[in-house]
């Protein structure tokens, strides 16, 4: 097992640049964990690169999935997490963050292991000790659990992100090291596409394109998205006129000068789309049709804009002299969308603790008239809604969505 050797970078997980004419898969912004298990030898290995976790089946491991996820390249804030190896009598694999533990460096310097690379980069406790909740809704602790046999000084390390796991394996005679560190909360969502992760009442939206770029699917969005959320339709009851969404969004590093990326949400509208042609004027059936707003880049700087959603031009309301949106600063927002076609939205800045701070931007539109297609005005009847992100920059960031609801009033 010693004799593992890294295999070069791009067979990482992900997809590969296609040309532009084409649907991509999007890479997932987050690289699995796969976790192998050798019983003979007791040594828990694991790795994001498949190739590599695959070619250790044949030397007497066996596969016990995806424990958890990290990210793939260094972000905002981010530490290494170093692997090490170590032949008989110990056999095991250890992963370890000088960064934050220095005493776990000397340890394996002094026993003799072999620096084997970086197996991926986590959130160090420190900083995710210190994080608004908004951001800490879409984190959980790696923990680090180590055994060892005195009869013959046989060790092995094991990591769980499970609270449940961590305390069976404590009773078990494991020894519970530390938090390693912070990684992402995932869990698997069929309205959440791409792989992105959600939490309770809301879901992150990421880029992730690495040192050097590019991203995956170059920097456009018109023939496939990077992660989204849509619901098709929703139950109108009866009375009831007006589609409202609120939410609370929060980004350490989305909202960025000269950035081109936005997010676009739809609202009061269906979301039945050919991936392979996202902008489908020949076919309106087959592409969103809705009015929201955008956030991020637009004409008007890093703010709020009111959008009708394609194919009738997607065009946008006038600039309404708002402010530029900053990171580290928690907003929230509420978006309106009446059967008559009347959008309006608010965006206030809230304290960590939610209390509201103050109105940052606000709107009211007659989004009938952003429709100028003949034949294909405000979609009236229609109930559904989507959250998008328009990936026009090579650019990594997180924007973290929280307490979303949509409901009739």
């Amino acid at each position: 097992m010693n004799k593992l050797l890294l295999i070069a970078a791009a067979l990482l997980v992900g997809a590969p640049l296609l040309a532009s004419a084409t649907a991509y898969v999007p890479r997932p912004s987050y690289a699995g964990v796969y976790q192998t298990y050798n019983p003979t030898i007791t040594d828990y290995f694991y790795t994001t690169n498949y190739p590599e976790s695959y070619a250790s089946l044949s030397n007497g491991y066996s596969s016990q999935g995806v424990p958890f996820y990290i990210e793939q390249t260094p972000q905002a804030h981010t530490i290494p997490l170093h692997r090490y190896w170590k032949g008989a009598p110990s056999t095991e694999h250890v992963y370890i963050t000088p960064d934050q533990y220095p005493q776990d460096l000397v340890n394996v310097t002094n026993a003799g292991y072999t620096y084997q690379g970086i197996a991926g980069y986590i959130y160090p406790k420190s900083l995710v000790d210190n994080l608004a909740p908004q951001l800490l809704g879409g984190m959980v602790p790696l923990y680090r659990l180590a055994k060892f046999n005195g009869n013959n000084n046989d060790l092995q390390h094991k990591f769980t992100i499970s609270e449940t796991e961590k305390n069976t394996l404590m009773a078990d005679g494991w020894s519970f090291d530390h938090v390693e560190g912070y990684v992402p909360r995932w869990t698997v969502n069929a309205q959440f596409l791409g792989g992105y992760p959600a939490f309770t009442g809301g879901h992150v939206m990421t880029r992730r394109c690495g040192p050097s770029g590019p991203c995956p699917g170059g920097a456009s969005f018109r023939n496939g998205y990077n992660g989204y959320k849509f619901v098709n339709s929703t139950t109108k009851p009866a009375g009831k006129t007006t589609q409202v969404m609120t939410f609370d969004l929060f980004t350490p590093d989305y909202f960025a000068t000269g950035q081109s990326d936005h997010i676009a949400i739809g609202l009061h509208g269906h979301w039945n789309i050919d991936l392979s042609n996202i902008d489908n004027s020949s076919n309106p059936a087959n592409n969103h049709h809705a009015l929201g707003v955008i956030i991020g880049a637009s004409s008007c700087g890093i703010n709020v804009r009111v959008e009708a959603f394609w194919p009738t031009g997607n065009n946008l309301s006038a600039c309404n002299g708002q402010g530029n949106l900053l990171n580290n600063q928690t907003y929230r927002f509420r978006i309106a969308v009446t059967d008559a076609g009347m959008i309006s939205y608010t965006v206030h800045s809230i304290s960590p603790s939610g209390m509201v701070i103050a109105q940052v931007a606000s709107d009211v539109v007659n989004g009938n008239s952003l429709f100028t297609a003949p034949g294909y005005g405000f979609p009236a009847a229609d109930t559904g809604y989507f959250m998008v992100q328009a990936t026009m920059d090579q650019a990594d960031y997180s924007v973290y969505f929280s307490n979303l609801n949509v409901t009739w009033q």
